[in-house]
This record gives C-alpha cells, structure tokens and sequence, in this order.
C-alpha cells in the first residue's frame, strides 16, 4: 500500500457490538457476569440468565449505572429445558448466545457416582447443547451472522487428578464445539470456545484460598499470576464481534501458559 492510500479499516469497529443481542447463560457472577458488563459497554442488548436473582438485579443495576443500557433478566436453572425453552421463546431477535454456566468436583475417580456424574454433564454437557439448538433458529435469521461461545476449560485440554469428570465434561464441550461450527457454518453461524485457566472468581475462591493448592496452581502457570475475569472477557467481545469472522470451531486456550508445559 502507497503512503497516500487510505486504510479501509476503522478499529474502533473491532469491539463494537452495538445492534446486537446476546444471550449470555450463568451471568449472575464471575467470568459471566465480567462478560455481561464488557458487552454492554460494546454496546451489545443483553439477556442475562442466572439461577440466583439477586445476583442478576445486581448485574443489572451496575449495567444500567454504568452504560444507561436497561438489560432483560431471568432467573432460570440452565439445567431446566422448560424454563429456558420460555426465555428463549421470549426473544424477538438473538445474534449471539453465550454459555458460561458450569459445575465441578473433585473425586477420585474409582469413587465413581452416578448422580455426580449426572449433575456434571448435565450442566456443563446437556444444558449446553440444549441452548445451543434453541439459539439455532434464532441465529439463522440474523443480520450480522450468529455467533455461539462456549465456556470450556483449560482442564478439557490438559488432565488434572481428581476431576476425569470434569475434565471430559469441558472435553466434550470442545468437540461439541467444533462439530457444531462444521454444521452450521452453512447457516452463517460460527461457534468458538474459550477455555480459560484458573480465574479469582467467587466459585475458584473455594479452593484457591488453600494456599498449598494456589502454590500448585502457580507452579503449573508460566506466567505466574491467576487469571482475572477481563482477562476472559476480552476474548469473548472478539467472538462476537465481526473481527472473528472466518474464526470458527477454535477453542482459545486462556491459562497462563498451563497447557504448554
């Protein structure tokens, strides 16, 4: 390019989200919520769903001082087909679905237990897929292209003693991932992943306050520190804006370096 052309791109439109809807499930806290505040302030319409409706009044109080942006609410078990086949009927238009509710648990895995099992994989497995289908429809018709990011892990990538479950759960939702990109590309749909490394969110609190386990956690880190929210949320903003368009069926690794060692 000469020095007197002209660029064609604006970079402010990067992480402009404005005219756009999105759905984001498990936004009450941590990295969900994190993600509700930074699509707000790209200008995103937000429906947020939690269990807890607090936790959602107070997401949309702050949304609302911060950005003037008045966000829908509703306080649904993801796990429930009815309740969120409701929010999802409720919509007059959908551009991106966000799937961040999850679950874990440390057993060994010789201690196998089949209702363990059962809430796992049907939070982080079945209630995700279910979303995901209801969002299809939707999705289809909008103008900007659709968008799906699915909250993984990095512990789908690399292994961890006491959580098999765990772990194949977010290995699951990799592949779900990649195999819903393949098949709904034809759609304009793209479906990403991001898998981030241990995050300060109120739920990694509970075992990242024991200091012989965050010493464990940052000796497998490279870059030696725990991740923050907006660390993960940033990445998000990327998936569903424009910029991330020929980008589908990845899983952004977010962890500090964990799964390159």
């Amino acid at each position: 390019m000469s020095s007197s052309a002209k660029s064609t791109y604006d970079v402010n439109k990067i992480i402009n989200l404005e005219g756009r809807r999105a759905l984001i499930i498990g936004a009450g806290r941590g990295i969900g919520k994190k993600i509700a505040h930074y699509f707000a302030q790209a200008g995103a319409g937000l429906t947020l769903v939690s269990r807890t409706e607090a936790e959602l009044e107070l997401v949309k109080k702050e949304i609302l001082n911060e950005t003037g942006s008045v966000v829908d609410v509703f306080a649904a078990d993801a796990t429930d087909e009815y309740s969120i086949s409701k929010i999802f009927f409720s919509l007059q238009g959908l551009d991106i679905l966000v799937n961040v509710a999850g679950t874990s648990a440390q057993v060994p895995a010789e201690q196998y237990n089949k209702d363990l099992f059962s809430r796992i994989y049907g939070l982080n497995c079945h209630a995700l897929f279910f979303a995901c289908a209801q969002a299809y429809p939707l999705l289809c018709k909008s103008k900007t292209g659709g968008r799906i990011i699915n909250i993984s892990s990095h512990l789908g990538v690399v292994g961890l003693p006491l959580r098999t479950i765990y772990c194949s759960s977010k290995a699951a939702v990799i592949h779900f991932t990649k195999t819903l990109a393949v098949e709904w590309a034809k759609d304009h749909i793209t479906v990403n992943s991001i898998a981030p490394g241990y995050t300060n969110t109120e739920l990694s609190q509970l075992v990242l306050n024991k200091s012989d386990f965050r010493d464990e956690v940052l000796s497998k880190t490279p870059v030696g520190f725990i991740a923050e929210t907006d660390d993960i949320a940033g990445a998000a903003v990327f998936l569903a804006s424009s910029s991330s368009r020929y980008m589908t069926g990845q899983t952004l690794v977010i962890d500090g370096g964990w799964s390159c060692v």
